[in-house]
């Protein structure tokens, strides 16, 4: 199940106005570029951040409409997930983000309204969603591919859920951490 929390905008031709409105560090958009070719090949490609600007917010313009906008834009932190919550669910996250980390320098993180993205080559491995008492972790793996012997992942293949993937586990401590771990693991070399 994908989440999308962030607008996706899709079309074979962006003018300059909206390319350039990419390049604002605080305006969470993405713009894909679409051409169709031939017996019906479909390539798409992202456009990327050319130069990154100031932020949106510093914009001097004082219009009703931007106001609006300034309003309803939201960018978000791991802090904003994190600030509330207990010192063991905070290590907890800690813990599993340095885990996480250190497999390969090249892989981000991205915190969105409901749980933080970690991903490799634009492809996510995980996210997390720290919650009061404990983490939900969703890894991005297809029902069927995972072999738990102790029956602690949950497929959530045919389940609303918030994260991408169809596994779910819920971890309130480290007593199944290298276990977890594991798993991401072989996900992460799938992946890259």
């Amino acid at each position: 199940m994908l989440s999308l929390v962030f607008p996706i905008f899709i079309s074979p031709f962006f003018n300059n106005y909206q390319k350039e409105a990419i390049n604002f560090k605080d305006l969470p958009i993405e713009l894909w570029q679409i051409k169709q070719y031939e017996n019906d090949l479909i390539l798409i490609n992202q456009v990327n951040v050319s130069n990154p600007t100031e932020s949106f917010n510093k914009i001097t313009s004082t219009s009703k409409e931007l106001d609006t906008v300034k309003k309803e834009i939201k960018v978000y932190t791991e802090e904003d997930h994190i600030n509330d919550k207990s010192e063991d669910i905070v290590g907890l996250y800690e813990k599993i983000k340095d885990y996480v980390l250190s497999l390969d320098e090249n892989i981000k993180v991205k915190a969105t309204k409901v749980y933080i993205s970690f991903t490799i080559n634009k492809k996510i491995i995980i996210d997390i969603a720290p919650l009061k008492s404990k983490l939900k972790i969703w890894l991005n793996a297809p029902a069927g591919s995972i072999k738990d012997e102790r029956y602690i992942f949950r497929d959530v293949s045919n389940t609303g859920h918030w994260g991408n993937g169809d596994y779910e586990v819920s971890m309130s401590n480290d007593e199944s951490f290298e276990y977890v771990m594991q798993y991401i693991k072989d996900l992460y070399n799938k992946l890259r």
